[in-house]
């Protein structure tokens, strides 16, 4: 169990800019969070666990201050009246081992969010857009959204076999719903498409070589939260010109070799097929074709 508390003074009289609000701003809030579970094992080899949390976050200077930030044809402005977001998950596992060499892990999870930090449309000094950097900008700020619920699985695979080989791999599903000003529901920012992560390695003595792949799952047009259908610019754009993610998977290599007790060269092959993608809602797109080569020692 744990207590939180938080004190934010900001002063905006020297933003530049007339704000539509008190240019001495004070924010202050506290919070307990808290987090219980039980683990389970009925057998050898089984494991099963129930939990329970209660998260907080306070907003942060950049949350309650920002002035301005901008992407294409959107802008954010400070709010001052940002409240703390308070999340309560629930989750139920369950683990087993067959034997030595596999092991299957499930996991199902069920997050309720309160007074949610989400990007909505807003004014500026009363009006809806304005001008920034020589381009007409819609005003948006940081806002506590009413409620969001996130619910999903997570399940992960690893085995060992053939004696100098092993796979792995981890996938995640999830779901989510927002309630936006107008009281409608719409698909959570927050929550990402189907995405997950396989490997198949081979170890022996002092090398090990892996092949792996990341991917994740469209999200289509029709699935998009609102507060990101009108983002085109970080965006594909379907045969409508709507708004969407596509799917993408990568295929990596990576090698390590432990030379001499705790030095390990290691060497990286990452986006073999040069593919070009953007994880879901960054905006950012993810790196080409690229190699690494290091070197690490720990003792």
């Amino acid at each position: 169990v744990r207590y939180n508390h938080y004190l934010i003074n900001s002063d905006f009289s020297t933003a530049g800019y007339e704000v539509p609000f008190d240019v001495h701003q004070k924010s202050e809030a506290g919070s307990v969070s808290a987090n219980v579970g039980l683990n389970w094992r009925p057998k050898y080899g089984w494991l099963m666990r129930i939990n329970y949390a209660r998260g907080f976050r306070a907003p942060n200077v950049d949350d309650m201050g920002k002035l301005f930030d901008s992407v294409d044809g959107y802008i954010t402005v400070p709010n001052p009246n940002l409240k703390p977001e308070y999340a309560d998950n629930v989750e139920l596992g369950l683990a087993k081992k067959f034997g030595r060499y596999l092991q299957i892990d499930i996991t199902g999870y069920y997050t309720h969010l309160n007074n949610a930090i989400v990007r909505r449309n807003s004014t500026f000094n009363g009006q809806e857009t304005m001008t920034y950097q020589g381009e007409e900008c819609r005003v948006q700020s940081l806002q506590n959204a009413a409620v969001a619920n996130v619910w999903g699985i997570q399940a992960g695979v690893s085995a060992e076999f053939a004696k100098w080989f092993y796979f792995n791999t981890r996938l995640n599903y999830q779901k989510g719903r927002e309630e936006m000003d107008n009281g409608e529901k719409s698909p959570s920012r927050h929550a990402a498409p189907f995405f997950g992560k396989a490997a198949l390695g081979f170890k022996h003595n002092k090398a090990t070589v892996e092949v792996y792949t990341q991917f994740q799952a469209e999200c289509s047009a029709e699935n998009m939260p609102e507060e990101e259908k009108e983002k085109t610019e970080i965006y594909a754009l379907d045969e409508n010109g709507n708004a969407y993610s596509p799917a993408w998977i990568t295929l990596n290599l990576r090698a390590s070799y432990n030379v001499y007790k705790g030095l390990y060269l290691n060497a990286t092959f990452e986006n073999i097929t040069d593919s070009r993608y953007r994880p879901y809602s960054s905006g950012i797109s993810a790196a080409g074709r690229n190699f690494t080569i290091s070197a690490t020692y720990s003792f």
